[in-house]
């Protein structure tokens, strides 16, 4: 008989938190449906944060500039600072200082591009030239060389320019930089050339020197994440290199005892073989001596895996799949009665570790049914493909003397705690209970990772593989 798989352990419900909480990793909801949740401020909120606020701070420079341009130019024709009409050149000039102004948004993207643009604004039209200074200083945050020192020598010529013109209003309505050094709407001299430069060079010094500022921070920081990084890489290796010393004192350790005891294994049962009068002792003679020098081989590929897990050479001795029916054949000649149904698609590839987990939860299932229940017919199904993944079921009759309450989940031992584990690891489930008609029954679904195609598995050949033992 097979176990259906309606009997395989279905999906985990999620889990559950405190009395009167909703479970694990799900947000509360209420009448109306999920609970909104409070929006983190992230990096994303500070880049459009700046980027509005350089927008109007290029908007707001573009506005005073035109306004002072316009009050010199009344002035010049004999009007009143303050005039109520505004001509269409100025007006053109502050539609242009704002489309500039928009171009601040991609000032990270075309920094050079806005270096120029803004620059040249601001030596042909009374404008400012905040947004080629906004632009400067993110090509100092990203690019070195001649190129920064060219938009730099563009920049500070367009502030010189910029600061020149405005100084030669004569009011606080003409002159930004008059209203700044205490003037009023009573004209007096225009600012001397000393104090242009004064104000430039402060100008492109502060740009200049935030610019700098700024990157250097953000090279310390770079500097320290790279010092973290390295930390962590060292911890690791020399976490490795702990667990490395580790393998190889485990390692020397059980060839030490394990083996020295296996070739004893091995030498007195090929003696027993050789000496023995009955054929049927000398067969029995013959499996120890074999399973004694399979286990030595197996202890063997454990020792290089646990020496050197990495190793290709050492995965290519690890068992999966394939190596199933072996397991089969080795429990008949032990002259445990195993039925077993084995149906594997190999059309799609399977990843060694899942596969190598699959052989080794068959084989604690056929050791562990012979070891509780020795002489008993063992019933085992394994079906596996990419669509469904890889089921596995043994069925056994429960043990005289050893009465179990049907449906009821059994208490693990040592074996079965191995293969749960083995089974957490990859993602699958696991169940073990006693049936209605009392027969033990363990079930095991496994995930079908995908692999690598162009490494078959212990020299097995990719599609379906059947096989019906009895």
């Amino acid at each position: 008989m097979s176990t259906p798989a309606a009997r395989l352990p279905g999906r985990p419900a999620p889990p559950r938190g405190p009395v009167g909480m909703p479970p694990a990793g799900y947000a509360a909801t209420g009448p109306g449906g999920p609970a909104p949740q409070p929006r983190r401020w992230t990096p994303v909120h500070s880049r459009r944060v700046r980027t509005v606020l350089i927008v109007t701070m290029c908007f707001f420079t573009c506005t005073f500039a035109v306004v002072y341009a316009d009050g010199r130019r009344n002035v010049a024709h004999g009007l009143p600072p303050a005039s109520a009409e505004i001509s269409g050149p100025i007006i053109l000039c502050w539609l242009l200082g704002i489309g500039i102004a928009v171009l601040t948004v991609w000032r990270t993207r075309w920094p050079e591009l806005l270096v120029v643009i803004g620059s040249t604004a601001a030596l042909v039209l009374p404008l400012e030239p905040t947004p080629a200074l906004v632009a400067l200083t993110q090509l100092i945050l990203r690019r070195r060389g001649p190129l920064v020192w060219g938009a730099g020598a563009l920049a500070s010529a367009a502030t010189v320019v910029s600061v020149w013109r405005d100084s030669r209003g004569h009011t606080s309505e003409t002159s930004f930089w008059q209203v700044i050094t205490g003037a009023t709407t009573t004209p007096r001299a225009a600012l001397p050339w000393w104090a242009v430069a004064v104000i430039s060079a402060l100008v492109v010094a502060a740009t200049i020197g935030i610019a700098l500022t700024i990157r250097s921070r953000r090279e310390v920081a770079s500097y320290a994440a790279r010092d973290e990084v390295q930390a962590q890489q060292l911890n690791h290796l020399q976490e490795e290199h702990t667990r490395q010393a580790e393998r190889e004192r485990l390692a020397q350790e059980v060839h030490d005892a394990l083996g020295h005891r296996l070739s004893l294994l091995s030498l007195h049962a090929g003696a027993l073989e050789v000496a023995a009068g009955d054929d049927k002792v000398a067969r029995s003679a013959a499996l120890v001596r074999e399973g004694a020098q399979q286990s030595m081989d197996d202890l063997r590929s454990l020792l290089s895996m646990l020496r050197e897990p990495g190793a290709p050479d050492v995965a290519s001795r690890v068992p999966d799949l394939g190596d199933v029916p072996q397991l089969i054949d080795e429990s008949l000649a032990a002259g445990s009665p195993v039925v077993a149904s084995v149906y594997v698609d190999r059309s799609e590839p399977l990843n060694p570790v899942v596969s190598h987990t699959a052989y080794r939860i068959v084989q604690e299932l056929l050791t562990n049914a012979r070891k509780h229940a020795p002489s008993t017919p063992i019933r085992l199904q394994l079906n596996g493909s990419a669509r469904t993944g890889i089921e596995i079921s043994t069925a056994n009759r429960v043990p005289s003397g050893r009465p179990e309450i049907p449906g009821a989940t059994m208490a693990q031992g040592s074996g079965l705690v191995g293969i749960s584990e083995r089974v957490r690891k990859v993602g699958g489930r696991s169940k073990v209970w006693v049936d209605e008609e009392y027969a033990f029954r363990v079930g095991v679904w496994l995930p079908w990772h995908p692999g690598p195609r162009n490494r078959p598995q212990n020299g097995t050949q990719d599609g379906p593989q059947n096989g019906r033992v009895s």
